[in-house]
């Protein structure tokens, strides 16, 4: 019984002597577009499939197209844009519009149009 367990020990560490540890250089830079965000708060990046890169912060929905930032949000000029800045998701349909949901909302970017849909949302209920 012995021979058994000091051959399935050999194997072990066989198996772990011939393994290859491998370690990562990892770098951290800072974000150098930072400061063109309204926030500092980053919730989640998304791109998209024309490259875009999007930001959801707790201040607004942010487009990098590459030159500059753009930002979605409410406040004095567009009071009634969204009905909250705060960005908690955001996805891409086959169609390539822009999903994201705020804390009371669903809205939809329509890129062409370049504008904001807030998705209308139906409750039926059954009564008995």
């Amino acid at each position: 019984m012995n021979s058994i367990k000091m051959k399935f020990l050999s194997l072990i560490l066989l198996c772990v002597w011939g393994m290859e540890i491998d370690a990562y250089d990892v770098t951290v830079t800072e974000f150098p577009l930072l400061n063109q965000l309204p926030t500092k708060r980053i919730m989640n990046i998304f791109q998209d499939s024309e490259g875009y890169i999007w930001y959801g912060t707790e201040d607004g929905l942010c487009c990098d197209d590459g030159y500059a930032i753009h930002t979605y949000r409410s406040d004095f000029r567009s009071p009634n844009l969204m009905s909250s800045n705060q960005v908690t998701c955001i996805t891409e349909d086959k169609h390539g519009r822009i999903w994201f949901g705020t804390e009371r909302g669903a809205y939809i970017w329509i890129s062409g149009l370049n504008r904001l849909s807030l998705l209308k949302v139906i409750v039926l209920t059954t009564y008995r």
